[in-house]
């Protein structure tokens, strides 16, 4: 017997022992917030009743649909739903997605709707109470609302379809109340109903997704502190190098736009702001601390819950790929598409994927789904479209700041004005009496910086921190009338027959922003960087503002009036380019003839994956199927490719070079820039560019007590190295004595890079510093619970690669490494020119059971960058069993006998 295998059957014992002396001893919770362990444990109830696998086939008689709908799920797990309308469909999927997500859809409206507290306690109040003050739950009710009242077909077509789905989750329920996943068991409760509104605060959930955050605000604290630091003029036009202004052409360097036809990016140096006028400088930096300082305290106080703070922490660790290639590229004459959408790893992944088939109508469709969210697909394809999404950051949010008068009145455009008429709110919270929770809201939006006053404990009093100033968020989703036709358009587009009624259906597509690929079985391609936008008023701005939404707006001096909103008519696209490609790796939007004119777009990610791509996509020819797997996977790094040159010229500088320099530069000089997760190469590059990047900016925002605030793209530090090599940035602030160059701060940072990885693999053999075994992938259970999680895995690949596994080795300068959390949560590969030969990988899979067999969970797919049939020419449930041959389950449900 193999040694792993002797150390489960140990551990079982363990467990199985344990379970035996809790069951005995306990019989009463452990604290008020815990179920008894005994109802928990004891064979027959709690987590024993948790069902493992699916039944081999159920039969369900309901009032609740029209001529009945059969799901059989393939041998992954995957459900394929056949029936002859689309309200039977929603039903199917309103029942597989309770009967795999139930406890994921439940922790999700409690998010959304600010009812985490609950079930989990007081702990989860200043996390509910951030969710509130987002009014996801209220704008979800008022929206829902409006489609029930609504006459139009299109809504209520839609509110049909949502009703039956919501059916559908409420009769798993009912006919499954005593096999409730185990974390239900684990905190003790009960499922509640789903209803319209659950579906609609999810969609809300979404829609907050992308847009939501915090970097106006952020990005004035560090304007502030560069200003304090240098001066107003120099901090300025630092702050200018460092971060761009889009209005002015300045975008961070190496943009490969995903809309190219509205002009190049030069590789330019960048000049500052050349319209700064100096007069009232000393008028407006005297406010600017007391500003920046409440803004800053808010941060604070919003992070410490964990959804903000990653929110804050990470908006430029991630991306998704999306693109389409013409069928003039491609081996069979029609197009390939190809979809990679990156989230952060979770179980179970916020995806779900199905195959639903209207049998009476040419309606055949395969796509991703999110659990809860009614049923209406984020992206696949039919037999005739497809399309993809990658985040396009539209700036949809803006914050503005005010003078407060009383507890009733702040100061609006220099006038005194009343807030808006409250809202307030009931949070239940386990264990205590319900706490009531009061909205404030100005003009523009609700208030967040008197969080404190209702939860002290969990804002660390942030009221008094504020000077009496007020904050307030305004979002475009508040109060934009085309929120309601989220669900129409998307179920529209997946409805489509072609290009014009596809975008007829995306006409209204507002939020999320998103870059949408797209390819049709007539040869069509395009992209759209989808998603409206404000414009804004930007006279009357003090010198130092950029305007466009980059900075929060001072409302009591009227600033930030929004003129209008861009929406379908005026934003990017590219249709069936000359060069055959069309590419959304969530780089800037267009070139800079478009922000000449609409400068909405102030958040991108570097470039990297996307010139990547560009570059395998336009040397192609004659492409496949295994072409399309082979990028997605793809490890090279652009990144690398640029760099490890001027690091190695920098270390040719050195005269009597040691053992381990010599070693540095045999390895690198040999590398072929592919991030393997079994060569050494990649630790040693990621370690050296970690540092250098520490030792460039690091230093100086400390000395600004910056910490871990708004910092430049990895592209600018390239741009620094390649010119400007005497930047000031390099210059060490510890070192006064001595003014560091470029060369100076890479070669420093190689020693500290060797000596880290050294102590880290206990070895000086270079050979056995191996880029998996720093570089690994874990997906965390929803729980926290770290016996559900998946991993670590050592993976290959790098958040600059196509494959792109997101982790750091350095924590605050500290060597740290950390697993990759966040990447691809699905990938799908489309065939125009055979689709039986459509292919996808959900890893994690469809069940959100902790103890899912393997073939169910693909990691074993996922890991290994491979795929699974899509079955998508199965029409029947007779083709399904005639294509798959290991089905496991079948369930059909009819109407209730007359």
């Amino acid at each position: 017997m193999d040694t792993t295998k002797k150390r489960s059957i140990v551990s079982l014992a363990i467990a199985i022992m344990l379970a035996v002396i809790l069951i005995t001893v306990f019989a009463v919770p452990l604290d008020p917030g815990a179920p008894p362990l005994g109802k928990l444990l004891f064979p027959g109830s709690g987590i024993w009743k948790v069902p493992h696998e699916y039944p081999g086939s159920e039969h369900h008689r309901v009032q609740d649909v029209e001529t009945g709908v059969t799901i059989i799920r393939d041998d992954r797990g995957i459900p394929h739903i056949y029936a002859d309308n689309n309200e039977d469909i929603a039903f199917g999927l309103g029942y597989v997605h309770a009967q795999d997500r139930l406890f994921f859809m439940d922790l999700a409206r409690r998010f959304a709707r600010g009812q985490l507290s609950e079930v989990l306690g007081k702990q989860a109040l200043g996390a509910d109470m951030v969710s509130k003050t987002k009014l996801l739950e209220y704008h979800a009710r008022k929206t829902w609302k409006e489609l029930k009242q609504s006459k139009e077909e299109k809504y209520r077509k839609v509110v049909r379809y949502f009703e039956n789905y919501v059916r559908g989750v409420n009769h798993y329920v009912q006919t499954h109340s005593g096999d409730l996943p185990v974390e239900f068991h684990l905190l003790d409760y009960d499922f509640k109903p789903w209803t319209g509104e659950d579906c609609m605060s999810i969609a809300y959930f979404m829609l907050e997704g992308g847009p939501w955050g915090y970097w106006d605000l952020d990005r004035f604290v560090v304007l502030n502190a560069f200003m304090e630091e240098f001066g107003p003029r120099r901090g300025h036009s630092h702050f200018v190098n460092l971060f761009g202004n889009p209005a002015g052409g300045k975008v961070s360097p190496y943009q490969v736009p995903v809309n190219p036809g509205y002009g190049n990016y030069p590789d330019i140096k960048v000049q500052g702001n050349r319209v700064m006028k100096l007069s009232g400088v000393q008028d407006v930096t005297d406010r600017m601390p007391r500003i920046a300082r409440a803004c800053g305290k808010m941060l604070e106080n919003i992070r410490v819950h964990p959804v903000e703070r990653y929110r804050m922490l990470h908006d430029n660790m991630g991306g998704s790929n999306s693109w389409a290639v013409h069928g003039s590229k491609t081996a069979s004459g029609k197009p390939l598409a190809c979809a990679d959408s990156h989230e952060p790893w979770q179980l179970p992944n916020i995806y779900y994927e199905a195959h639903v088939v209207n049998t009476k109508d040419d309606y055949n469709f395969y796509g991703y789904y999110v659990a809860g969210g009614a049923g209406i697909p984020v992206d696949g394809h039919n037999s005739h479209i497809t399309w993809g999404m990658t985040v396009c950051q539209w700036d949809q949010l803006d914050w503005y700041y005010y003078d407060r008068v009383d507890e009733n009145h702040y100061i609006l455009d220099g006038k005194k004005k009343q807030f808006e008429e409250p809202i307030t709110f009931k949070i239940k919270v386990k264990g205590q009496d319900p706490v009531e929770y009061t909205v404030k809201r100005t003009v523009h939006g609700p208030v967040f910086s008197e969080l404190g006053e209702h939860a002290p404990k969990a804002f660390k009093h942030l009221p008094a921190s504020m000077d009496n100033v007020i904050i307030a968020a305004r979002w475009l989703s508040h109060t934009s009338p085309k929120v309601k036709d989220v669900g129409p358009c998307l179920l529209g587009m997946s409805m489509a027959r072609n290009m014009d009624e596809f975008r007829e259906a995306m006409k209204n597509f507002e939020a999320p922003p998103n870059h949408i690929t797209y390819a049709d079985d007539r040869g069509n391609i395009f992209v759209y960087s989808m998603g409206g936008f404000p414009v804004r008023d930007n006279s009357g701005l003090p010198w130092w503002h950029l305007g466009n939404g980059i900075f929060p707006y001072n409302g009591s001096k009227g600033e930030g009036k929004w003129t209008k909103v861009v929406g379908y008519e005026e934003v990017p696209r590219t249709i069936n380019p000359d060069r055959g490609f069309v590419v959304g790796a969530n780089q800037v939007a267009a070139g800079p003839e478009y922000f000449k004119k609409y400068a909405a777009q102030y958040r991108y990610r570097p470039s990297y994956r996307a010139r990547r791509i560009n570059e395998v996509l336009a040397a192609g020819k004659g492409l496949k199927v295994a072409d399309m797997k082979a990028l997605h996977t793809d490890i090279l790094s652009i990144k690398a490719r640029d760099l490890t040159p001027h690091f190695l010229r920098a270390l040719a500088t050195v005269k009597n070079k040691t053992d381990g320099q010599k070693e540095v530069e045999r390895l690198l000089s040999s590398w072929d820039f592919r991030m393997d997760k079994d060569k050494s190469a990649p630790s040693i590059f990621t370690a050296w560019r970690e540092y250098t990047y520490h030792g460039t900016f690091g230093d100086q925002w400390a000395k600004m007590k910056l910490s871990d605030r708004l910092q430049p793209m990895d592209s600018l530090l390239e741009k620094l190295i390649r010119r400007e090599p005497s930047s000031q940035w390099f210059d060490d602030v510890n070192t006064p004595e001595k003014r560091e160059t470029a060369n100076d701060i890479i070669l420093s940072s190689l020693e500290k890079a060797l000596a880290s990885l050294e102590d880290f693999f206990g070895t000086g053999d270079m050979n056995a510093w191996k880029w998996g075994s720093l570089h690994k992938l874990e997906f965390v259970h929803m729980t926290e619970i770290k016996a559900f999680n998946y991993g670590p895995v050592p993976i290959s690949g790098a958040l600059d690669t196509v494959w792109a596994p997101k982790n750091e080795l350095l924590q605050n300068g500290t060597f740290d490494p950390t697993n990759a959390t966040r990447g691809a949560h699905h990938r799908m590969i489309v065939d125009f020119g055979n689709l039986a030969n459509c292919i996808s990988v959900l890893p994690g899979g469809n069940s959100g059971s902790t103890t899912s067999r393997a073939p169910f969970n693909q990691f074993d797919l996922f890991i290994g960058g491979e795929y699974h049939s899509e079955y998508f020419t199965a029409l029947t449930p007779e083709k399904l069993k005639e294509q798959c041959e290991d089905v496991t389950s079948t369930i059909t449900i009819m109407p209730e006998e007359e």
